[in-house]
């Protein structure tokens, strides 16, 4: 699910009732995401931690010790509870 902030020429935050939010979004998506696809927009991630460190991420975050994103990597979860072996 992506979450999307759009804001006027002006800086005011739209929400999702404003009238004009759903074309602000649109527009929006229409220009950041073939950015992302192309590479020229990259998160900045800080560390990628288990799933199930989930709390150390959590406490990691709580005390600002990061600079970017925190992601939490589910394929080490899931190999290990995967009853599919």
């Amino acid at each position: 699910m992506t979450t999307m902030t759009v804001r006027t020429k002006h800086g005011e935050l739209l929400g999702k009732g404003h009238p004009g939010y759903a074309a602000g979004a649109a527009a929006a998506k229409a220009e950041v995401v073939p950015a992302i696809a192309a590479g020229l927009i990259r998160p900045d991630v800080d560390r990628v931690i288990p799933f199930a460190d989930a709390l150390k991420a959590a406490e990691t975050m709580r005390a600002s010790a990061v600079t970017g994103k925190i992601v939490l990597d589910l394929a080490v979860s899931i190999k290990e509870t995967s009853c599919l072996g």
